[in-house]
């Protein structure tokens, strides 16, 4: 079974389906267009695997999947006979990459190899920008969750919005499993912080350049909260007609 086929099957939302794999995949692309140096075709192909099927596994959508096991993302690759070492370097990426489970941490194994986790942050580039913004609302809105609650912050100005998304927020949100209580508490929980690591892990022209731009469009939607206590969904339903 593929990935399209498997996301038919257990109706995964668009979220997280198909059309969120191939932006991920490829943002993944265009970091190996734009690496320092030449990828070796073995490890270009675990990047791309592992961009494609992050979300195979995904507990939301597998919740009976034991915990560190990724049985559909290894069954795709070894039924599109992927080599043994590709498939096992791919599933190390995809252990990489869940925020919950990782934030911006860097194991120590992969200190020195930043290409293990570009589709980490080829995916966290979908958790921000004007993507991002659609996304969070789009599964806020499949999961029936709050749009915003009585303690949501409502910042005055970009500064008052980056000294929200604190550190202990961001430990406090991983701690929880990846739980917020409403979508706009969920940027300061998460992507506030996903949307600015430290480049030094990133080590990447592309995927750092689309970094510097993608934070503004989140700052744009806390800011239009903070001024009217109103999430501006008709901004964000803009966003989501241009994509």
């Amino acid at each position: 079974m593929g990935l399209e086929a498997l996301c038919e099957k257990h109706g995964i939302p668009e979220s997280h389906g198909l059309a969120h794999a191939r932006r991920v995949l490829a943002h993944a692309e265009k970091a190996l267009e734009k690496a320092a140096a030449p990828v070796a075709p073995p490890l270009a192909r675990a990047i791309r695997l592992a961009a494609l099927l992050h979300d195979a596994d995904d507990k939301k959508y597998f919740p009976g999947t034991v915990p560190g096991e990724t049985p559909n993302a290894k069954g795709i690759m070894e039924a599109a006979g992927a080599e043994p070492g590709v498939v096992a370097d791919a599933l190390r990426m995809i252990g990489l990459v869940s925020c919950s489970k990782n934030g911006n941490s860097v194991p120590s194994d992969v200190a020195g190899r930043p290409e293990y986790l570009w589709p980490r942050w080829a995916d966290r580039l979908e958790a921000t920008g004007e993507e991002g913004v659609v996304r969070c609302w789009q599964y806020n809105t499949e999961v029936g969750a709050p749009l915003a609650a009585a303690e949501t912050p409502r910042p005055a100005t970009e500064a008052e919005v980056w000294a929200l998304a604190t550190a202990e927020r961001f430990a406090q949100y991983q701690k929880s499993g990846g739980s917020s209580r409403s979508m706009m508490d969920h940027y300061y929980d998460k992507l506030l912080r996903v949307a600015r690591p430290d480049y030094s892990s990133v080590r990447n022209e592309y995927l750092e350049s689309e970094m510097d731009q993608r934070a503004a469009p989140l700052v744009e939607i806390c800011l239009a909260y903070g001024k009217t206590g109103e999430v501006p969904t008709d901004r964000i339903l803009e966003m989501a007609a241009r994509m």
